[in-house]
């Protein structure tokens, strides 16, 4: 059975609903942080395996996301978009530990 999970209603992540309300970057970026840390530094800290790497990884990415905002970037899925750099994030700070560790060894 093929079920399809759908996000309650408040959870809106679409950028037009924002400039609808005349939000700023600023207010985009800081309720998208309040829905989507969470679960995003958990997702994170599986790859990584440590948490403060995992709350790094979350901040640099809300940071890129607000940099792209002001650049007036369109995100057309930005919950994807938040996930994808994230995951690029977490991947190179894995290969960085790991050569660190190379190192030192």
């Amino acid at each position: 059975m093929n079920e399809t999970l759908s996000l309650p209603q408040p959870f809106s992540l679409n950028i037009d609903d924002y400039a609808r309300r005349n939000s700023g970057s600023e207010e985009i970026v800081t309720d998208l942080y309040v829905k989507l840390r969470p679960a995003l530094v958990s997702y994170v800290y599986h790859l990584t395996g440590a948490t403060r790497d995992a709350e790094d990884v979350v901040q640099i990415t809300f940071f890129q996301l607000f940099d792209r905002l002001n650049e007036g970037v369109e995100i057309p899925n930005v919950r994807g978009g938040v996930y994808r750099v994230a995951h690029n994030l977490a991947i190179d700070e894995v290969r960085q530990v790991g050569r660190r560790q190379t190192i030192f060894e």
